[in-house]
Order: structure tokens, then sequence, then C-alpha cells
């Protein structure tokens, strides 16, 4: 069985008229994704895949928390257009084309 964890992308911009994909995130969400991928530093000890949206806020996002995991050689990060906005059958069709060689 596989292990699924969501993790929502930090704080970003909403105070320039840009493009909702070319969102930064801001100083206060850095600062919070500093503390959960701090607390959540175990979570990810095995073999595992990461998807990230390919927005530029989750981008960041998950920059940051790979930062303060450290580098693992057999966790892989794939970036996802289909994550940007999904609805649950989406979801589902992702999480189980995940290949069996991952388990988180």
């Amino acid at each position: 069985m596989k292990k699924l964890t969501l993790i929502r992308h930090a704080k970003s911009c909403w105070n320039n008229p840009i493009n909702d994909f070319k969102r930064p995130i801001i100083e206060e969400g850095i600062q919070k994704t500093i503390k959960v991928a701090t607390e959540t530093k175990n979570l990810f000890n095995n073999k595992s895949l990461i998807w990230v949206s390919s927005a530029e806020r989750t981008k960041q996002t998950a920059k940051l928390f790979l930062s303060i995991w450290g580098e693992n050689k057999e966790t892989q990060i794939q970036f996802n257009d289909d994550l940007h906005t999904f609805n649950l059958n989406q979801l589902k069709k992702i999480v189980k084309s995940c290949p069996n060689v991952y388990k988180t």
C-alpha cells in the first residue's frame, strides 16, 4: 500500500496583476514553509515520488521543502501541469499511475 501525503503551496502574492500560474510565494509563505518542512522532515525517509504542480508557487514551495529535508538520491520530483487545478477523479487517476517502485 502506498502512503499519500498532500501539501498545499505556500502563501502566494496577490498584490500584482499576474497570471495565476506565475504567482510567486511571499515572505510569510517562505517562513511558514520552512517551519512546516522542519516539522515534517521525517515523512520522506524512504524512496518517494514527489509530484508538484508546474505553477510557480508550488515549484518554489517544493524547493523549500527539499532544501530542508535534504537530498535523497532515491527521491524523485516531477512537475505536472495536471495538478494545477484538479478534481477528485483526476487526483485518483494520477495517484493510480504512480509506479509500484515508490511507496510514498
